[in-house]
């Protein structure tokens, strides 16, 4: 789960491939998904979400009406397991298996 600058709840529903949108009060907003396994999800100061795709070894990039703004690291993680953004806005993403730097 990850909270933007205006108080929207993001909540990752990995069976269903999808990242789900809350309001401040829990109303729900919206969905998006595409192909993969989502699994773990940051947002940046400029409300730039960040989602770990376990079935692709990616990370993809959204704006917050679920827009893709791209991808990173595709094709060089294996397994990503976790991602978190500093106060810098640097990506940190884990991993599981061995693929090497990124």
């Amino acid at each position: 789960m990850a909270i933007d600058s205006l108080g929207n709840l993001y909540v990752i529903d990995t069976n269903n491939h999808r990242i789900q949108k809350f309001d401040n009060d829990g109303q729900f907003i919206m969905e998006w998904g595409t192909p993969g396994v989502p699994s773990r999800l940051a947002i940046d100061s400029n409300d730039i979400l960040y989602v770990t795709d376990n079935g692709n070894g990616r990370v993809q990039k959204f704006n917050t009406i679920g827009q893709s703004v791209g991808t990173i690291a595709e094709g060089q993680l294996s397994f990503p397991v976790g991602i978190d953004v500093d106060s810098s806005d640097n990506v940190y993403v884990a991993e599981s298996g061995a693929s090497g730097n990124i």
